[in-house]
């Protein structure tokens, strides 16, 4: 019964995140104002010259690399598996290997 409303839970994240890429990836692909207002929110706080700054998100960038974000998932369908969540375990593989090769 528990694994059957974390299913539910889970599937409605996976539409309301699906349903949020799609409004994100039309608003790139039409150049929407606000992803040019965001983007250079970004920019800004990249193309400064304070030190710290730039060493906190050179480091934070690396978090979001290829191979750190398949041993994120590795580890985590790992822990799944051993608690006997194989849907979750099956869904957070698709989830990221879908992202992954989307990125």
């Amino acid at each position: 019964m528990k694994e059957k409303n974390y299913l539910t839970c889970f599937s409605i994240l996976a539409i309301i995140s699906s349903a949020f890429y799609a409004f994100w990836a039309f608003s790139v692909a039409y150049q929407a104002s606000f992803i040019k207002g965001f983007d250079k929110l970004f920019i800004n706080l990249i193309a400064n010259q304070n030190k710290t700054e730039l060493f906190i998100l050179k480091h934070l960038t690396v978090l979001a690399n290829t191979p750190v974000v398949i041993g994120y998932t590795v580890v985590l369908v790992i822990f799944l598996l051993l608690k006997r969540k194989y849907a979750l375990a099956g869904f957070s593989t698709f989830v990221m290997a879908l992202a992954n090769g989307n990125n």
